[in-house]
């Protein structure tokens, strides 16, 4: 399995979220780090199906397998996450396996720009980047 870091990627950023309206407050761990080339660590990202997918994949010839983490409000519970994208390359097609919710467990989707809501009272979060990690 040949595992891909993108440039910007290196190094993962702390995101942390504010809610206004109800003081809730979240850190998210975005982006990526070196262990992210570990292909354990991408399988300990996705759920079983997900995984099992990954492994077939990889012994069918998948290659360039990259791993990042996105902000992510999940659709079922409204928990704001950092969801796990697992991007591959396989017969010059490019595949992408989601992440799963640690809340209520629902596979994740492609994420979007809006900006994530408060799973409590609704309101629109504030961002501010606090930190790095790896």
């Amino acid at each position: 399995m040949k595992i891909v870091l993108e440039r910007e990627d290196i190094l993962g950023r702390i995101l942390q979220l504010k809610c206004e309206g109800c003081g809730f407050i979240k850190e998210l761990f975005i982006d990526g780090g070196r262990m992210d080339c570990e292909p354990e660590t991408i399988l300990l990202a996705l759920s079983g199906d997900e995984r099992q997918t990954l492994r077939e994949a990889a012994h069918r010839g998948a290659r360039w397998i990259s791993i990042v983490r996105k902000p992510y409000n999940c659709p079922n519970c409204q928990t704001p996450y950092a969801l796990p994208i697992v991007t591959y390359f396989l017969n010059d097609q490019e595949f992408r396996l989601y992440g799963t919710c640690p809340k209520c467990g629902r596979t994740g989707g492609e994420p979007t720009e809006a900006a994530l809501s408060c799973p409590n009272c609704g309101t629109v979060l504030s961002e501010c980047q606090t930190g790095r990690w790896d």
